[in-house]
């Protein structure tokens, strides 16, 4: 989804994903030893990255955000199905060299809560 939302708490800032994070995710995701925890995917193409971007745009029912701590890009995360009061969490990926520091709890909490102040 083309969105502005944009989110800031502390050092840590959720933007819009921008087509210029998409190599870096399909990087992160494309290391197997570093997400076992990941569906197993057949090596993603930057084609084939640039068409899932694409399709994302033309989503409406997806958000994805770029999660930064001091202006680095740490990871990512998406929210689906929304309503007046409520979103799904569906996706997370967070960068090898800062796992372990608690963002896979906080990422999604402050996503969730962000886009039902938006909707809500």
């Amino acid at each position: 989804m083309n969105h502005s939302y944009t989110r800031k708490w502390n050092r840590v800032t959720l933007n819009p994903l921008e087509r210029s994070e998409i190599e870096t995710l399909r990087n992160w995701r494309n290391d197997v030893e570093a997400n076992p925890y990941l569906t197993q995917m057949p090596f993603i193409t930057k084609e084939m990255q640039e068409q899932w971007f694409d399709h994302y745009l033309e989503d409406n029912n997806c958000i994805t955000m770029a999660a930064y701590y001091e202006q680095k890009l740490i990871g990512a995360v998406s929210l689906y199905n929304f309503n007046d009061t409520a979103a799904e969490f569906g996706k997370l990926m967070i960068g090898k060299l800062f796992r372990g520091g608690g963002w896979a709890t906080m990422l999604p909490r402050r996503a969730l809560k962000s886009v039902i102040r938006i909707w809500g």
